[in-house]
């Protein structure tokens, strides 16, 4: 057997994540925080996270729509295991995306974002934590790094 057969091409990689930003992006009839859609999404989100962990080139395919709909899923607040699964998917998937150079709006909004989830008295400790764990990634650049965010 030729296990370079296994290994996927950058193309096909390509199609995939567009497919799973696509179900990401979608929206329902029905409301946002339906088990059932939130599971779906947070399935997506996970392979999406496998994605930029093993192709990082892939990182330059996020969009704005795209942030979005990341920043979407992770507001919900249902306290479901799924959803919380999802939601700590999502500060792993925003950590990995913000430890590359990125615009400060785009910065400011993700930290605004973590902020109110830290604020919040009720959060799970493994959202937390992983907010806490993607901060670091994003600040603990080289300070001559120009992608560093003070």
């Amino acid at each position: 057997g030729n296990l370079h057969a296994w290994a996927a091409k950058s193309d096909e990689s390509a199609r995939l994540w567009n497919v799973l930003c696509g179900v990401v992006r979608s929206s329902p009839t029905h409301a946002a925080s339906n088990e059932l859609v939130v599971a779906g999404k947070g399935a997506a989100i996970a392979m999406i996270l496998a994605l930029l962990r093993n192709r990082p080139g892939l990182i330059s395919s996020v969009g704005e729509e795209d942030l979005s709909s990341v920043l979407a899923l992770l507001g919900i607040e249902n306290g479901r295991e799924n959803c919380n699964d999802a939601r700590r998917d999502c500060i792993a998937l925003l950590g990995i995306l913000c430890s590359e150079s990125h615009p400060l709006a785009v910065n400011a909004t993700i930290v605004d974002a973590f902020l109110t989830i830290l604020a919040r008295e009720d959060e799970e400790i493994g959202i937390i934590s992983e907010i806490l764990n993607s901060i670091m990634d994003m600040y603990s650049l080289d300070e001559t790094d120009e992608g560093n965010h003070e």
